[in-house]
């Protein structure tokens, strides 16, 4: 809720200084309030999809390979001119950058406020690629608002969005107090390199603002200590990859599978192919999991899409076709 305000808040105080300018081009990400934020600030929305890599195919939608008759092997020292099927894509959804400026292009630069790019998000999505988005900001004049909510935990992500202010625009970058310094939910920080920029947004905001995220926030840092704070970011940036090892390994166990994801260095997606396709029994295992005490896990069935018709309260899912569950 504290995301999807502080958002509302940026979009209303860009709306007063440029009238006309009343359109949001959104990347997509499967969560919906920063959509919310996006939509209650009155703007309109220009959907931009993520594409699947290419680079790493798995076998998902691929045919299996049937075993060579001694008639169709080829001899030794020939070329193999058949081409890879066109179906097998990698897992994980990359920024289409492309389609962005075809976007831009489409509406008219001049009737865009502002693209809106994430760098925290559930996987199979990965972050994404803010230093060509900005590029596209600087090159057409748009403001880029990251929404970073959980992104401050992953050096990563911190150093992608700090060469993108550099090297290209960053106007805005919008990321929670609990998700990322151990306060409870209720907060926002909102970080810009243009100090008349956050003047003018504190200026906006519709009402008294507790002081009891700032003073959490504050308690909590003053208890870590400089010290304190970077022990815990090293401690889970170690755990990553061992982290990541293990559940492939339990994945493999089990007739299941890792998905290849190497642009998240937060969030991890394993396939579910061995309980069926039944949508009762997948959402079933998301409830077990849910029983048993294990929090940040979710379940997502990949028919289930993002629209209209979906509950206001669910999140959709960062999959597509060819991805199970």
């Amino acid at each position: 809720l504290a995301l999807r305000q502080k958002e509302t808040q940026q979009q209303q105080q860009k709306k007063e200084k440029k009238k006309k300018k009343d359109v949001v081009i959104w990347l997509r990400i499967d969560q919906k309030s920063c959509l919310k934020g996006i939509a209650l600030a009155g703007m309109e929305i220009a959907v931009v999809e993520a594409t699947r890599d290419t680079t790493k195919g798995t076998a998902f939608t691929a045919k299996k390979k049937k075993k060579k008759t001694k008639d169709e092997e080829k001899p030794p020292g020939a070329a193999d001119v058949s081409s890879p099927p066109h179906d097998v894509l990698g897992d994980e959804l990359l920024t289409d950058a492309g389609a962005v400026e075809a976007k831009l292009l489409e509406v008219g630069s001049e009737n865009v406020l502002a693209i809106v790019s994430t760098t925290s998000c559930f996987a199979p999505r990965a972050p994404d690629d803010v230093e060509a988005i900005g590029k596209l900001c600087a090159k057409y004049d748009v403001r880029h608002v990251v929404n970073n909510a959980y992104g401050v935990q992953c050096s990563v992500t911190c150093a992608s969005i700090s060469r993108a202010q550099r090297v290209a625009k960053v106007d805005l970058v919008i990321q929670s107090t609990d998700k990322n310094f151990l306060v409870p939910v209720g907060g926002a920080v909102i970080a810009s390199g243009d100090p008349d920029l956050i003047t003018h947004v504190a200026k906006c905001y519709p009402g008294r603002a507790s002081a009891t995220p700032t003073r959490d926030l504050f308690i909590t840092l003053l208890h870590l200590g400089r010290s304190g704070w970077k022990s815990l970011l090293a401690r889970r940036e170690a755990v990553v990859d061992p982290f990541r090892a293990k559940l492939k390994a339990l994945a493999e166990k089990r007739g299941e599978r890792l998905l290849t994801c190497d642009h998240n260095r937060i969030s991890c997606a394993v396939s579910l192919t061995t309980v069926g396709h039944d949508k009762n029994a997948i959402t079933k295992f998301g409830s077990m999991l849910f029983t048993r005490c294990c929090s940040g896990a979710r379940v997502v069935v990949p028919t289930i899409r993002f629209d209209d018709d979906q509950d206001d309260d669910q999140d959709g899912d960062d999959s597509r076709d060819g991805v199970p569950a």
